[in-house]
């Protein structure tokens, strides 16, 4: 209890930590924007407690946090005379902070997907234009034969051609259009 409000407790089947996060007990509640710029200049570490040399740790210095993310680290004043203020994290703040770095990665993951289904559907138009120009140019090949047709058929077929190419003229465009939008 802190100032008459139960603040934490002890799962009694687990033993976990409970923190309070019930929202009639806060205030100033805001969106907490992003958060990756800030997570990218943290550096993780290795370390040892001078007090236990035989364990290895991994972790944040608090100093090194304290500039970035000043409301994790908290300062705890010395208890007995000699002993020196020491610096603390509320390491279950930074879980909150991985999480919100998730969703933005999320969002940019699903921003990207979407990108990508826009140039596959541009990617497989142009490959239906580009079969359909050389079909063309396989027919325009076997009507400049001369043995294969008269020039009357060869007139005909040429003004057939250029009629699709203005069609295909105008879908390349559209295509052009929606990449320069991108």
């Amino acid at each position: 209890y802190y100032n008459g409000a139960r603040v934490s407790g002890i799962d009694p089947i687990s033993g976990n930590f409970l923190a309070l996060s019930d929202k009639r007990m806060k205030s100033n509640i805001t969106s907490m924007g992003t958060v990756m710029p800030k997570l990218k200049q943290l550096k993780a570490k290795r370390y040892r407690y001078t007090s236990n040399q035989d364990r290895r740790y991994n972790g944040f210095l608090a100093q090194d946090l304290q500039e970035i993310f000043p409301e994790v680290v908290i300062e705890t004043k010395a208890r007995n005379e000699g002993e020196s203020d020491v610096l603390m994290v509320d390491y279950n703040q930074m879980t909150v902070l991985a999480i919100q770095a998730i969703q933005e990665q999320q969002m940019k993951i699903d921003e990207q997907a979407r990108t990508i289904e826009i140039q596959n559907t541009q990617l497989a138009e142009q490959k239906q234009l580009i079969n359909g120009i050389q079909s063309d140019v396989q027919r325009i090949e076997r009507a400049n034969n001369p043995i294969s047709s008269s020039a009357a058929a060869k007139d005909d077929y040429i003004k057939q051609l250029e009629e699709k190419l203005a069609k295909q003229e105008k879908r390349l465009a559209r295509i052009e259009a929606l990449m320069e939008k991108k």
